[in-house]
């Protein structure tokens, strides 16, 4: 029987893609850095719109990512994962790397290296590409987290989910403050990933995506994401002598977790 496709799914993820396109057309297309010489009182004052549109664009690009990881969530839930499917998403990394490699030798742009060569043709296992990386060992593990999900109760659920935003969310941007900007606990991008495909199997569990709860998920898309804003501008201002790494972490943490 062919599995239905879900157009309303299908639309976010097209919404997704847009978001992280405009994101790493901020941030590698150097406005980013335009604006953040921009987070003096004065500056902000005179440029104010300009800053709050480019650096909600750049949230929403991380947004648009935690849209996948978050919907491989709410419908892997139910299913199994595949080996077969590892293997798809693995050649078509290496056939773009390796081609990416090639071609950027072809035009000048990178001399060639046997490091850079492996690490073209291992690039999972490398990380050259840090979401492929990431996702791939969280769907490893899809198996033993979803026998934990179907057979642990709704408040065990919570609490992990919990204790996960917590790891990675609150701590890493607390810890940015301090001397050497410590990492909270070892809070990583493929434990990211992990709490946000449990968010997206809770959300399968309680129906959040009935129409019934519309209002209620706009109220918080509008809330949170002016608080991402403010509180982002709240670390540059606090702590000027680090403020950079500071307002990176707190805008990419609390982007993760919506």
């Amino acid at each position: 029987m062919k599995k239905q496709r879900s157009s309303n799914i299908e639309l976010l993820r097209i919404v997704a893609m847009f978001l992280i396109v405009l994101h790493h057309a901020i941030v590698h297309g150097g406005l980013d850095k335009a604006t953040i010489d921009f987070y003096t009182i004065p500056h902000f004052l005179a440029h104010g719109v300009t800053i709050f549109l480019l650096q909600s664009l750049v949230v929403f690009g991380k947004m648009g990512v935690a849209i996948f990881v978050l919907i491989t969530g709410y419908f892997m839930v139910y299913s199994q994962a595949r080996l077969v499917k590892v293997i798809k998403i693995w050649l078509a990394i290496f056939i773009y790397s390796l081609g990416l490699f090639v071609f950027a030798i072809a035009i000048g742009a990178q001399n060639f290296s046997l490091a850079g060569l492996v690490k073209s043709i291992l690039p999972v296992i490398f990380s050259n590409y840090w979401f492929m990386t990431s996702y791939v060992v969280m769907y490893l593990f899809i198996p033993a987290i979803n026998i934990f999900l179907n057979k642990a109760t709704s408040g065990m659920r919570r609490l992990v989910i919990e204790l996960l935003f917590l790891t990675n969310v609150i701590l890493p941007i607390v810890f940015a403050t301090m001397p050497d900007n410590a990492v909270a606990l070892g809070a990583t991008n493929i434990t990211s990933f992990i709490m946000l495909y449990l968010i997206g199997a809770e959300m399968r569990f309680r129906q959040l995506l009935q129409p019934r709860y519309r209002l209620v998920g706009r109220i918080l898309f509008l809330g949170v994401t002016d608080w991402i804003y403010c509180l982002s501008c709240l670390f540059r201002w606090a702590w000027p002598d680090n403020q950079e790494n500071i307002f990176h972490r707190a805008r990419d943490g609390l982007g993760w977790f919506w």
